[in-house]
């Protein structure tokens, strides 16, 4: 009988100079997880002069929606984009493996799993951070320096509201209410108890009933049973979840 291929798809993860080691670590450890050796094949890393591509097939039996959510996820968190090529229409295809898969200087570094590629990945942004800081000193730019602590956004108006809400956890998402929003976070009345500064995926519906969705920071935690709950700070990646989140920011001004 003829030997039937076990179905494989492939997985791309985008980073460039500006995603933090540690959260590429972070992913690089989740991919471990996610998925068994056995069903895993080609991890390569492509290293071109803007940025770093990994990407790996998995097999059809690994391939797991709720896994995939998860790593998406944690990819945005770290400053990378997460793409399935199966999602991108076939006619395009072609175009994304010669623009991110295919060096133009011979193939694709391989590795026998994603621990073993941590190393030169690494190694590749952060030269590329290097050369990006001397271009920006040639050309007289004096780069930004990260403040220690964000902007109070206490000094932004905050609204009391009765929006609902759904965060993800380690186990599910949970929907609940927030009680508190401005420009920077809100407050969430809820009985779970993250750890501070852990990162949370978020989903606000507005009363328009559209829903958008960010990333969020666990910045306060008050344990009273009966009044507490969660302060969480908004992502700042996402440009699409500020924009609607000032106009409904806006309308709730001009409600006052």
């Amino acid at each position: 009988m003829p030997v039937v291929a076990t179905p494989a798809f492939t997985l791309a993860i985008l980073w460039d100079e500006m995603a933090p080691i540690q959260s590429i670590q972070r992913v690089l450890s989740e991919l471990e997880g996610a998925f068994q050796p056995a069903g895993v094949s080609n991890v390569s890393l492509t290293l071109s002069p803007a940025m770093a591509c990994l990407h790996f097939n998995v097999e059809f039996s690994s391939y797991s929606r709720a896994a995939l959510t998860h790593l998406e996820g944690e990819t945005k968190r770290s400053g990378g984009r997460f793409i399935e090529l199966l999602r991108i229409p076939e006619d395009k295809r072609p175009l994304f493996k010669a623009q991110f898969l295919m060096p133009p200087d011979g193939p694709a570094l391989a590795y026998s799993s994603f621990k073993e590629c941590a190393r030169p990945l690494f190694e590749h942004l952060g030269k590329l951070a290097s050369a990006k800081k001397k271009d920006l000193k040639d050309a007289g730019v004096k780069p930004q320096v990260p403040q220690t602590r964000p902007v109070d956004e206490r000094k932004s108006p905050r609204f009391k509201v009765n929006l609902e809400v759904e965060f993800k956890t380690e186990a599910d998402f949970v929907r609940e209410h927030a009680s508190v929003i401005s420009k920077g976070g809100l407050f969430v009345k809820t009985m779970e108890r993250p750890q501070l500064n852990s990162e949370l995926g978020l989903r606000l519906k507005l009363p328009n009933a559209r829903v958008v969705e960010t990333s969020a920071r666990v910045v306060h935690v008050d344990a009273d049973p009966k009044s507490g709950g969660l302060g969480l700070a908004f992502g700042r990646e996402d440009p699409q979840f500020m924009e609607a989140l000032e106009r409904y920011l806006a309308g709730l001004q001009q409600k006052k």
